[in-house]
């Protein structure tokens, strides 16, 4: 993950942290392990959209990818675009 995900000076430590983790299967107990401590409401939003974002980018293999729910027939499906704004794909891990 790029750092132009960043919201402020300390999310690029974030960012950092995120970028290690790798495996898709344990992502978010990984994440819980990072925020434990955390109190804050803004600093837990903050961990929770760039956590999501990396998230996006793991799955698709794509950096810099957009996340776009879309409701179809009664269900959400997620879609993620890049930064051309061109679909890609979960790879299907």
């Amino acid at each position: 993950m790029t750092y132009k995900f960043a919201f402020e000076k300390r999310d690029y430590a974030r960012i950092d942290k995120l970028n290690k983790l790798t495996n898709i299967d344990t992502f978010y107990d990984d994440v819980r392990k990072l925020v434990k401590n955390v109190k804050s409401d803004h600093a837990i939003k903050s961990w929770q959209c760039l956590a999501d974002q990396r998230y996006a980018e793991l799955i698709t293999g794509c950096e810099d990818v957009r996340y776009d729910p879309d409701y179809v027939d009664g269900k959400f499906i997620d879609r993620y675009f890049d930064k051309n704004g061109n679909e890609v794909y979960a790879n299907g891990n």
